[in-house]
């Protein structure tokens, strides 16, 4: 795997077209066409976060009081393995000689966001396939399997870092996807949230950017201060994602609480379909 080895602070992005190796992602009886990165260049603007209407409510389980408990959203977990030297050496590669918790999440966010591939194939019924471990190995997975290696990688560099969940529509799904799960809905979508100059701002490290330029898909930057989630439409103004509910954050993985709503999508033996991913030449 390629570490990134831009200025902290910049937006780590490819920004050459030609420099783009393709390779296909299978789903059911078609595929989506999504790309590898074959080189980093940089963006210089980032956008805000953008309004949209949504209902909020808490996951049914204990809630972790901000303050007292902050040191919560340092520690590793079964699946969050902070502590595990493969995270914390990949980590340390990647943020490179940034010294601020800013620049660090900036690397961080586009290290998952567009090195870890976008594949709604990975998802799974069972605990150990969210282990951060896994998903860095794969290098690829869905929303909260991507958001699961960020918090891992957040937490190994000092910064809080925690889970956060939503049910989402996505206006544009395939239909092969559709026809397979049944509906457009995403009752379980998974990001993150950054504890950054003492606030917390949230980040949606989801789909990669070729994957967002095939689709014609907004890319969501991230500049460090501002939320990044994704976008109500797309870049022809058309109906895209749409943030129905927001059910907070957790210092871990909910997982029997994801596992009980997506066994009656997938089953109750689903596991990671992975990708051939090229390497560069």
């Amino acid at each position: 795997m390629t570490y990134l080895k831009k200025p902290c602070g910049a937006f780590l992005r490819s920004t050459n077209k030609n420099q783009i190796n393709s390779l296909e992602l299978g789903i059911s009886k078609g595929t989506i066409n999504i790309a590898a990165r074959g080189s980093i260049g940089i963006e210089t603007k980032g956008r805000k976060d953008m309004e949209q209407t949504h209902r909020s409510s808490t996951i049914d389980m204990p809630s972790v009081r901000e303050e007292s408990d902050m040191n919560v959203y340092l520690k590793p977990t079964f699946t969050i393995e902070s502590d595990h030297d493969q995270i914390i050496e990949t980590a340390k590669k990647i943020i490179g000689d940034c010294q601020t918790d800013k620049e660090k999440a900036i690397r961080l966010f586009y290290f998952v966001g567009d090195m870890i591939y976008y594949n709604v194939n990975m998802v799974s019924v069972f605990e150990e396939d969210f282990k951060a471990t896994a998903t860095l190995q794969w290098q690829q997975g869905y929303c909260v399997q991507k958001a699961v290696l960020l918090t891992a990688l957040g937490r190994a560099v000092g910064i809080p870092t925690r889970l956060a969940f939503a049910k989402i529509k996505n206006h544009q799904l395939s239909p092969d996807i559709l026809q397979r799960l049944g509906t457009n809905i995403f009752p379980r979508h998974g990001y993150n949230q950054f504890y950054l100059n003492g606030r917390w701002i949230s980040v949606t490290a989801t789909f990669n950017k070729t994957l967002c330029e095939k689709m014609n898909w907004p890319t969501v930057a991230f500049d460090g201060e501002n939320d990044s989630i994704l976008a109500p439409k797309d870049l022809g103004g058309k109906p895209y994602i749409e943030y129905i509910e927001k059910f907070g954050h957790k210092g871990d993985l909910p997982f029997q609480w994801i596992k009980d709503r997506i066994t009656k999508m997938v089953g109750a033996d689903k596991r990671p379909v992975p990708i051939d991913i090229p390497k560069k030449p």
